[in-house]
């Protein structure tokens, strides 16, 4: 028998999309989590109180994290086997921080058509 994601943690997933409850509570921990690295963002950086900086850091990560997971929930209820998953998130990982890494104010135009994922 073929190996899925979709045997592993189908189940898991399509409860935690069925419930609001859990929803709401999978949001708030995305939410706590931000918050938490904000702050030892700013606490090691010495950021000023009022910086913006490490708040917005945090966002940008926790927003990729949030992407990935979006995207491992698919590939569950898609029964995509755990290897072809693997794949495919390590891709949209390493994309998202190469956008990251060289900032995204080219992404869109057009002579940047035809790079992604």
């Amino acid at each position: 028998m073929r190996s899925t994601a979709r045997s592993d943690g189908g189940r898991f997933v399509r409860t935690l999309q069925a419930s609001p409850t859990l929803r709401a509570r999978a949001h708030l921990s995305l939410e706590k989590l931000e918050a938490a690295l904000a702050k030892t963002i700013a606490d090691e950086t010495s950021a000023s109180k009022g910086d913006p900086s490490p708040r917005v850091v945090a966002a940008l990560f926790v927003t990729i994290e949030r992407a990935l997971l979006d995207e491992a929930r698919a590939a569950i209820l898609r029964g995509d086997s755990a290897p072809v998953v693997k794949r495919h998130l390590r891709r949209t990982c390493d994309r998202a921080f190469e956008l990251l890494d060289g900032g995204v104010r080219g992404y869109a135009r057009a002579d940047a058509a035809g790079r992604g994922p």
